[in-house]
This record gives structure tokens, C-alpha cells and sequence, in this order.
């Protein structure tokens, strides 16, 4: 896909519709509120980027900016609404870039072409992935985690927010990595599962730093 690098290179990006950057700058733009789609859960890197990107962008914009959140199937859900939305600027989508790069990979029926239907206006966030564990796993760091992997397998299940996500990419890469997956909606619920005992193990994100 020949999406802009940044989106590849960096975790969060701001996106448009692509008739955005031919249309809405005729006018006096922006005109009014405006609306920024994030197609994950609430609490996730995406969704905390969001909420702390929104009040600075209503300043600069001088209009107010609504955050919704429309998660599901891995991002597309949210994504493929702001692909249909008028091409006016007024409807922006806060994503992870796996959720535009590698979803068309894995996904048969998206309902949209992200390098059709969308543009890159902007990558926001560095983002990391970290490793987590059940307090009850018997490991205290990564080496005695790759250890009890290896002479457990199939034994250790993992939290990532679906097949595609990076903290699921990232899982899979483990020793061991031939578990039972317990994917969630929500990017920040592998952490839930995991103090909770759903699962012995995860991947989870956060921001890192903003751009």
C-alpha cells in the first residue's frame, strides 16, 4: 500500500477522507464542530491520544471537537464510517496504523479501501507495547517468562485487542506464542483480563510520546 510512511512508521495517525484536502479548504474551513471518530474503545492509546489532542485542536480550530469512539472488527467499523462521511473535513478518524495497513491484509470485506477512501493528514503518537503477566504466573521478568513459556506450551493463554492488533502481532512472536488468544474489543481490557485471571498473559499499548 502506498499510504504515507509516517502512518506506517508511527502507532496513531489523524485521517480524513480523501476529497478532504480538494474540497473542504474552498470554503472557510472549519466552519463548525467538528467530529474525530476514534475506532477503538475508550481508554485505549488511540482514545487517550484523542481526548488529549481534542481540546488543543477546538483551540486552534476555534470549534468545538467531539470525540466517538465506534469500535469494532478491528478497527474497521470506525474507519469505514469516516471513509462514507461527506468529504467537508468535518469528520476526522483518530487510528492505530495497523488498523489501516494490515487490516486489508487480513480482512476479505472491509466495506472500504483505506488508500481509496482515506489520506493521512497527520501522524500524532509514538506508541510501545508492553508485555504483561497474571500476578500468579511464578515469573518476574522477561527472560523467566520466555523460560516458563518454553517448558509450558500451549499452557498460557493471552489478552490482545484482536487478530492484526500489534499487541496480538507482538504476542504472537513469543516462544510459546501457540496459546489461546482472548481477543477483546477494547485496547486497554487485556489489562483487565490479565489482573483478573481471564488470561495468564498479554500485550497491551500506550502512548510513548507525541509527534
Amino acid at each position: 500500500m502506498k499510504l504515507d510512511h509516517t502512518v506506517r512508521r508511527l502507532g496513531l495517525a489523524l485521517i480524513a477522507s480523501l476529497a478532504f484536502s480538494s474540497s473542504a479548504w474552498a470554503q472557510a474551513w472549519p466552519a463548525k464542530p467538528i467530529r474525530l471518530v476514534v475506532n477503538f474503545a475508550p481508554g485505549g492509546a488511540a482514545d487517550v491520544i484523542a481526548r488529549a489532542l481534542g481540546p488543543q485542536l477546538s483551540q486552534a480550530l476555534k470549534q468545538p471537537v467531539v470525540i466517538d469512539n465506534k469500535p469494532g472488527a478491528g478497527g474497521n467499523l470506525g474507519s469505514g464510517e469516516v471513509a462514507k462521511s461527506p468529504n467537508d473535513g468535518y469528520t476526522l478518524l483518530m487510528s492505530s496504523g495497523g488498523a489501516i495497513t494490515i487490516n486489508p491484509l487480513i480482512y476479505s470485506k472491509m466495506g472500504f479501501d483505506p488508500e481509496k477512501d482515506l489520506v493521512s493528514v497527520a501522524a500524532v503518537a509514538r506508541v510501545l507495547v508492553f508485555l504483561e503477566t497474571n500476578p500468579s504466573l511464578p515469573v518476574g521478568n522477561v527472560q523467566e517468562f520466555i523460560t516458563y513459556a518454553r517448558a509450558n506450551p500451549g499452557k498460557l493463554s493471552f489478552g490482545s485487542p484482536g487478530q492484526g492488533s500489534s499487541p496480538a502481532r507482538c504476542s504472537s512472536a513469543w516462544p510459546g506464542s501457540r496459546r489461546p488468544m482472548c481477543p477483546t474489543r477494547a485496547r486497554a481490557r487485556p489489562s483487565l483480563m490479565c489482573w483478573a485471571g481471564s488470561c495468564s498473559s498479554g500485550s497491551t499499548r500506550a502512548p510513548a510520546s507525541s509527534t
